[in-house]
């Protein structure tokens, strides 16, 4: 096994309706239940470091994945105009661009 994967094993893992919480070694990490499938996420499952950083990413742009789909679903806006919202947001040129291709992939 190698040496980054050790320690990064789900122990338990809760369904809420809006949320899952992960356990890893004790620690709680709360994530949207619309991104388990993008993760696949179950007990006994062990995340390397590039797993783990990507979970912990997509987490931290969740919130600008709901506001830009909000947005959408009342407006149609261009690429641009969706990004210069993203950045009135504080939302960072990394989460921005995940964004954006998280909702073309969704069409």
């Amino acid at each position: 096994m190698p040496l980054e994967n050790i320690g990064n094993k789900i122990d338990k893992l809760i369904k809420y309706k809006h949320t899952v919480n992960i356990y890893i070694k004790g620690n709680k990490i709360s994530i949207p239940i619309e991104l388990m499938d993008s993760f696949d996420l179950h007990v006994g499952k062990v995340l390397n470091k590039g797993e783990f950083y990507t979970l912990e990413f997509a987490i931290s742009c969740y919130p600008y994945i709901t506001y830009a789909s909000r947005l959408l679903s009342k407006k149609l806006f261009t690429e641009y105009k969706l990004r210069e919202k993203l950045k009135k947001k504080e939302a960072s040129r990394e989460e921005i661009s995940y964004v954006v291709n998280v909702l073309k992939s969704k069409g």
